[in-house]
Formats: C-alpha cells, structure tokens, sequence
C-alpha cells in the first residue's frame, strides 16, 4: 500500500486499482470517524461499541461459550477500556489516517485530533490506575 500512496502522491493520473484502493482506505477511515471528533462525543461512541460487544459476549454466554476479552462485561473496567481504545487509535486508526493524510493533506487536523483523543485516553488509564491504587493502599492501612 505505501508503494501505492507514493505512486498516488506523485502522480495526476491514477489507474482504476490505485483509485479503488484509494476509495477503500477513505471508506475504513469514515468506520472510524467517531475517532477524531472531540473527546467527548468519541468517548461516548466508543462505549456505545463496547456496549455491544458486551452484548454479544452476553450472548455467547447464554450459549454456553466463553467470550473473548473485549466482549466479557466481567473483565471490563475503565481503565482496561482506556488502555483498550488507545491501544486501538495507536495500532489501527492512527497509521489509516497518516495515510490518508498522506493523500489528502486537508485530514491532517483529524489526524491531530486522534492523536489528541488517543492522549486523553492513556491519561484517564493513568489517572483511574492511580486511583485505584491510592484507595488499595488506603484501604489496607
């Protein structure tokens, strides 16, 4: 694909495979497009996708099978869904949107904002893991 972008980046004319390729990356890049709105509204999109795998875990649990991880209600708290959604935008999202900030330099401010988004995250795994040892620490005293 990077061979592609730079063929792409370089050149008025694209053939139809570039194009397509081009296409697709754009349409994955809208799948995640709650990744570069504010915090907030992201943060509310991503537990409303946790919520349903939760569902489906919920599911698979009433069949009798043993969901994985990211579905498992029990084995969910905040600060494993904070480490999880800035695992996700460091390891998914963000390589998509340098690309297709590569190819169209208009997106870079979205790119900034999942950078800024992903930073947010790891700060409240950081934060509630403090937390939550302060009060470990407390109630053992």
């Amino acid at each position: 694909f990077y061979d592609t972008t730079s063929s792409v980046c370089g050149e008025t004319g694209i053939g139809d495979a570039e194009r397509n390729l081009v296409l697709r990356l754009a349409m994955k890049c809208c799948d995640f497009s709650h990744a570069f709105q504010s915090f907030e509204q992201h943060k509310l999109w991503s537990e409303r996708v946790v919520e349903e795998f939760c569902q489906q875990g919920d599911k698979e649990l009433l069949e009798g099978y043993t969901p994985a991880g990211l579905f498992d209600r029990k084995s969910l708290s905040p600060v494993s869904m904070a480490k999880n959604q800035a695992a996700f935008l460091d390891i998914i999202v963000i390589p998509l949107f340098e690309l297709m900030a590569e190819l169209l330099p208009a997106t870079t401010p979205m790119l900034e904002q999942i950078r800024t988004n992903s930073s947010c995250w790891k700060n409240q795994a950081s934060l509630r893991s403090s937390s939550n040892a302060a009060s470990t620490l407390k109630s053992s005293t």
